[in-house]
């Protein structure tokens, strides 16, 4: 088949605009087959479970990684932060539970229902 003659896929970084989930479920037998890092875009807190039942399911462990858009010390050396306070990118770092990694010093996400730091109610 054409999967056979794909390299082994390392790492899956995506940012597709509320669409991982979807991009997973066309991906899953390279995902199945090779087992990458998922570095995922999850900034949408509405469709944040499914993507979060989607990768658990997939058979990975998953932790947040929130960057800030402002630093004080940015390459431009600007002093006003456009973005407004507290404004940052929520990401996903995804690890197959059979990998042997194990992210320290972050917990793992659990709570796929109440895990999104964007949650209107929380």
């Amino acid at each position: 088949s054409m999967m056979d003659e794909l390299p082994r896929i390392q790492l899956i970084k995506a940012d597709v605009e509320g669409y991982e989930a979807d991009m997973l479920r066309g991906a899953r037998g390279l995902i199945a087959r090779d087992r990458p890092v998922l570095y995922l875009e999850n900034d949408r807190a509405d469709k944040s479970p499914e993507l979060l039942r989607l990768i658990d399911e997939m058979g990975y462990s998953s932790y947040w990684h929130t960057t800030a858009m402002y630093r004080p010390d940015n390459f431009a050396n600007q002093a006003k932060d456009i973005f407004g306070a507290n404004a940052g990118s929520f990401n996903l770092l995804s690890i197959h539970r059979e990998s042997g990694w194990s992210i320290v010093d972050e917990p793992e996400i659990t709570d796929f229902d109440n895990a999104h730091p964007l949650r209107s109610d929380a």
